[in-house]
């Protein structure tokens, strides 16, 4: 039963990991884009 919970957990916060690396990303994105818009 532990083990279970413990996987679900490990689970979980390894896709919000990856969720928050890819909102950074685009973020990044969006930051690169809009700076060489204002660059032209």
């Amino acid at each position: 039963m532990i083990k279970t919970v413990q996987a679900f957990w490990g689970r979980s916060g390894h896709i919000e990991g990856v969720l928050a690396g890819l909102g950074a990303t685009s973020t990044f994105l969006k930051l690169t884009l809009f700076a060489s818009l204002s660059v032209i």
